[in-house]
C-alpha cells in the first residue's frame, strides 16, 4: 500500500467508525490554553506574566523562612545593617569613581 493510499484508508477510518474512538479537544479550548500557546509558541512575554507558576517552595517551607529572616534581622545591629544596605550610585557618582580610576591609570 502506498503512502497516499494508507493516508486516504487512515482520513475514512477517522471519519466514520473512528470517531467513537477520538477525543474531543474542545474542551481544551480556553483561555489560560490559549495563553499558554502564545506563551511558548509565539514567544508572547505579556501571555507568559499571566500563566500560573508554581512556587519553588511549599507555604510552610517559605513562612519558616520569613520568620527565620525576621529572627536574623532583630539581631544585627542597626549600624551594621545600614552598613550593609546596598543603595544604587547616581550617575554622577558613577563619572566621579570613572575620573578617579582614569587618573590611577594616567600615573
Amino acid at each position: 500500500m502506498t503512502q497516499e493510499q494508507k493516508r486516504k484508508e487512515d482520513r475514512k477510518y477517522v471519519e466514520g467508525n473512528g470517531q467513537k474512538q477520538l477525543i474531543n479537544t474542545s474542551i481544551a479550548n480556553t483561555d489560560y490554553i490559549q495563553n499558554v500557546i502564545n506563551a511558548y509558541v509565539h514567544n508572547d512575554a505579556a501571555a507568559a506574566k499571566q500563566l500560573y507558576h508554581e512556587p519553588k517552595r511549599s507555604d510552610k517551607e517559605i513562612a519558616a523562612y520569613e520568620k527565620l529572616m525576621q529572627q536574623i534581622n532583630d539581631t544585627i545591629p542597626e549600624p551594621l545593617r545600614k552598613a550593609t544596605e546596598m543603595e544604587v550610585p547616581t550617575d554622577q557618582e558613577i563619572q566621579k569613581i570613572q575620573q578617579y580610576m582614569q587618573s590611577l591609570d594616567n600615573e
